[in-house]
């Protein structure tokens, strides 16, 4: 079982999380168990000519973290999905791409019947 504010990316496992920011930056995220969050200092990526979002991902892997359709961009969203449980993520994507699925459903539905 994972302890509470503990990382585990569902893509390849790995247990430490970096923060993204804009202009191509990247620093390593600490989590502490009473789920205080530290960041190392920043690495610029000199070779990026392109901004990115503010976000945080997966260091091994570089998997963008999200929940319901949205980027985990903030600390408290970050709190709240670590306090959650793998079965409860899965859940919870599972009702957001069915939500998804229904709305393309009703505008293909909307277009067919203004044709």
């Amino acid at each position: 079982m994972l302890e509470l504010y503990e990382f585990n990316c569902p893509k390849c496992g790995g247990n430490k999380l970096t923060y993204e920011k804009w202009v191509q930056s990247t620093e390593d995220v600490i989590i502490h168990e009473n789920g205080h969050i530290e960041y190392s200092e920043a690495i610029i990526n000199p070779d990026s000519e392109l901004g990115s979002c503010d976000a945080f991902r997966c260091r091994s892997c570089g998997h963008l973290l999200s929940y319901f359709g949205s980027i985990i961009s903030n600390e408290h969203d970050l709190t709240a999905y670590l306090m959650l449980t793998q079965e409860e993520r899965d859940d919870d994507e599972q009702t957001y791409r069915q939500m998804v699925q229904e709305q393309i459903e009703r505008e293909i539905s909307c277009d067919f019947i203004s044709n």
